[in-house]
């Protein structure tokens, strides 16, 4: 294999499956990062002993001091390359997914760049529309760089159209995730680090080239806890409100199971019709749980 000069940090609790194949993944590429660190916070199903045999270097913690951001930026402390890369335990990267994300970086303005997020060859319809539905499945690669000090004079609804940054899989430079780290939060890391580059003027780069397979398929509980944390995140930091009423709540519905019908006509996976019948549980989960976390605000 040959090394490019990359350190890959992987947080995990009970990878399943997903995280061999991940394992796997990076095992049969012909270019990887030097090192993978996986911070394990207590597996009980052997996912930090088949990171060992994969021979990862593996930290383990304890399971009550995981944080999205503060755990991430211990696995960057370690590293002794330019680079740190992140992925999630369950984000499946496609062959040669690196290269183009440290090709980005060969520009000194870019901070950091990630990777187009497609749905794996099984997931199921409801959750293939979810994911090539976002941001982040786009197709076209660009970078967003601004003047020191713009970003924070643009609307919000600008600052939150104008980049893609997702730590499914992302890299940035090790120099700046020393001088900026990623901040302890259980939300929105990628994010926070993302604008506070931008607004130093710095690039921030959408590598459509690299592509990682990740996709959730949620019921009602979980689609509410979900939405619910990410429209109170929208709210805190931006002042949005993405589902204020419940009018908003019953027209979200309405569009996005109309959505799901339209993509299950075009689409020829299988499974459509018990992702129909799925289609109104998760997608009220999802508007009623936006609609909380505008309204009352999602966990800590």
């Amino acid at each position: 294999m040959r090394t490019l000069p990359v350190t890959l940090v992987v947080p995990t609790l009970n990878g399943g499956r997903r995280f061999v194949q991940q394992l796997e993944c990076l095992a049969r590429s012909e270019s990887g990062p030097q090192r993978v660190v996986v911070i394990d916070s207590g597996s009980d199903d052997g996912t930090d002993r088949a990171a060992e045999r994969a021979g990862c270097d593996v930290v383990r913690i304890d399971r009550a001091t995981f944080d999205h951001g503060a755990t991430r930026q211990a696995g960057a402390e370690r590293a002794n390359t330019p680079y740190v890369a992140f992925l999630t335990q369950d984000a499946v990267p496609a062959p040669g997914w690196l290269e183009p994300l440290v090709a980005a970086l060969a520009d000194p303005e870019v901070a950091g760049a990630s990777s187009r997020v497609l749905p794996y060859a099984d997931s199921s319809p409801l959750a293939a529309r979810t994911v090539t539905s976002a941001r982040s499945a786009r197709p076209d690669a660009f970078v967003a760089r601004f003047p020191a000090g713009a970003f924070s004079r643009m609307s919000p609804e600008h600052r939150r159209a104008a980049y893609v940054y997702d730590d499914v899989a992302s890299c940035a430079r090790t120099s700046l995730l020393r001088e900026h780290p990623l901040q302890r939060t259980m939300m929105g890391e990628d994010v926070i680090w993302a604008e506070a580059m931008l607004e130093r003027g710095l690039g921030i780069a959408y590598a459509s080239a690299s592509v990682v397979h990740h996709a959730h398929e949620y019921g009602l509980w979980s689609a509410f806890r979900r939405y619910r944390d990410d429209a109170a995140f929208v709210r805190r930091r931006y002042g949005l409100a993405l589902r204020p009423s419940l009018v908003s709540v019953a027209r979200g519905l309405g569009y996005e199971w109309r959505e799901d019908l339209r993509f299950m006509r075009a689409s020829r996976a299988e499974g459509k019709l018990r992702s129909m019948a799925r289609s109104f549980v998760w997608r009220l989960g999802q508007v009623s749980g936006q609609w909380w976390g505008t309204v009352r605000g999602g966990s800590p």
